[in-house]
């Protein structure tokens, strides 16, 4: 009578299992969230920057770090001809992996 009760247990509890969505390595779960989070981007040196006419200027850049990608490329755009008095701007962009963008401004 043992192997009939050992036989029927291990059905029962394979049914209890299966019914419980266990047993199985294949999951229809998703567990994942969309990235809509931009990074953060951190401008280096003096914001706002000063510039002494017709003296070179050399853009002190910026950073960027991602939530979920790490560090991200910074892409500065603008330009200053410190030959003419003027307010400027340099802007700094940084898209993730997901595609969000952030930008940040350096007034000069």
């Amino acid at each position: 009578m043992k192997p009939l009760f050992s036989l029927t247990f291990s059905i029962i509890f394979l049914l209890f299992i299966s019914a419980c969505g266990g047993g199985s390595s294949s999951s229809t779960d998703d567990n994942t969230t969309t990235d809509t989070t931009p990074s953060v981007i951190t401008i280096l040196g003096d914001k706002p920057a000063t510039v002494i006419q017709d003296e070179t200027y050399t853009d002190a850049g910026a950073t960027a770090l991602d939530d979920r990608d790490g560090p991200v490329t910074v892409i500065p755009t603008g330009s200053v001809n410190t030959a003419l008095v003027g307010p400027y701007t340099i802007t700094y962009t940084a898209t993730d992996a997901a595609g969000n963008k952030k930008q940040r401004i350096r007034d000069l």
